[in-house]
């Protein structure tokens, strides 16, 4: 497999690398939505959801799944391959998120040590570490900047990321500021609201004037 250079400098993966292959976190997030029952009126829960933007949030929910484009297990495990065929590590250590313990055979490539563990809730441990090399189903590794902050923090200097669509590169300080703002736009679709928000007082403006360009 081929892997793209990103646009924040060539990446290196070398000495005892740690390679983190993460689960894709998609879908509405948030509470149920609310349902008819013998404790709320009829048509109360319509409009529950409906103050609770409940609709707007499963829109928002499904375009970004559906732009994120996540990649199955068996196609990490292989840009993990190429990552590291690119590279000279010494030694490899592999974690898999939990939800894609079930779908990764054990171990899938040369490792020293392979574990399981929920990156929702924590972050390995980076001791002896030269390089860590991040793994994302999706373009833009949504919702990890919290591991990469994490990583950053307790002093991992050469953090690689490899994205679902084959672009590999540095987890430089430019690539982090980058990330954030896409994952931002990603998770809001605040452009495409935006332009939906604006498009009413446009075409109003636009029926005025053929209008009276009509009477003239």
């Amino acid at each position: 497999m081929q892997l793209h250079l990103g646009e924040f400098g060539p990446p290196h993966i070398f000495g005892r690398t740690l390679v983190v292959l993460c689960s894709y976190r998609g879908g509405t997030s948030g509470r149920e939505p609310w349902r008819a029952s013998s404790y709320l009126p009829r048509g109360l829960p319509r409009l529950l959801n409906l103050l609770t933007l409940l609709p707007l949030r499963a829109h928002i929910a499904a375009m970004r799944d559906h732009y994120a484009n996540p990649r199955s297990p068996a196609t990490q495990v292989e840009l993990a391959k190429a990552a590291l065929a690119a590279g000279r590590p010494e030694t490899v250590r592999l974690i898999v998120d939990e939800p894609l313990a079930s779908q990764i055979e054990s171990p899938p490539f040369d490792v020293e040590a392979q574990e399981t563990m929920i990156l929702a809730r924590a972050t390995p441990s980076i001791s002896g570490v030269d390089t860590v090399v991040l793994v994302y189903p999706d373009a833009l590794g949504l919702t990890f900047g919290r591991l990469e902050r994490q990583l950053k923090s307790w002093g991992a200097d050469n953090v690689v990321v490899v994205t679902g669509r084959r672009r590999f590169f540095s987890l430089t300080e430019a690539a982090r500021r980058t990330l954030r703002w896409r994952r931002m736009l990603a998770s809001t679709r605040f452009v495409e609201l935006a332009g939906a928000v604006a498009i009413i007082p446009v075409a109003a403006v636009l029926a005025i004037y053929d209008r009276l360009r009509g009477h003239a």
